[in-house]
């Protein structure tokens, strides 16, 4: 039996769809980074089991996953603080390695550099080992939508999310992604 897999994006989208259960009833779900729970049960579940990350939220370090994922632009982890804390509650950490980003550059050739989002490279990570994702939350930066539901961070200018929606797109007619 396959296990199923939704990747559950920050972006404000998700909210008001009231797909918390549904999400919940994946076999794996995903989150990035500061995902925010509390207080959105309803839109967003409750279940994490795969984590991935480029910054060090101790509160989010210290919970219980199947699998935990952290890349940074530093190649030398033992350069990365951050790497250094999460490795402390999750001896089996893993790395997104450069190979990862210049593997999804050569797909994205015209993107200017390897600052892709951390959604961007856990799609790219996960097709190695699931069939197809389902994925909710994804906003590409739409202006209809608050960046991250649950805080003000600003968005950056780093990532090109609309090279990245574009690929994700290419991935969707291929029968790759699905939208939850």
């Amino acid at each position: 039996m396959k296990k199923t897999i939704v990747v559950v994006g920050n972006g404000g989208s998700i909210l008001d769809q009231n797909k918390g259960r549904a999400i919940n009833g994946y076999d794996d779900v995903v989150r990035f980074n500061n995902f925010k729970i509390t207080g959105f049960e309803t839109d967003v579940g409750t279940k994490t089991t795969i984590w991935f990350t480029c910054n060090c939220n101790l509160t989010k370090s210290q919970m219980k996953y199947d699998e935990v994922y952290f890349h940074s632009w530093q190649w030398d982890k033992s350069k990365v603080p951050c790497y250094a804390t999460i490795k402390e509650y999750h001896p089996n950490i893993k790395t997104v390695k450069r190979k990862n980003c210049e593997e999804l550059k050569s797909q994205i050739p015209n993107y200017p550099h390897l600052g892709f989002s951390t959604g961007l490279l856990a799609i790219n990570i996960l097709l190695k080992k699931y069939d197809t994702l389902d994925l909710i939350g994804f906003d590409w930066h739409n202006d209809a939508f608050q960046h991250h539901y649950g805080d003000t961070e600003p968005r950056g200018d780093l990532h090109q999310p609309h090279l990245e929606h574009q690929y994700i797109m290419q991935l969707h007619k291929k029968g790759k992604i699905n939208f939850l």
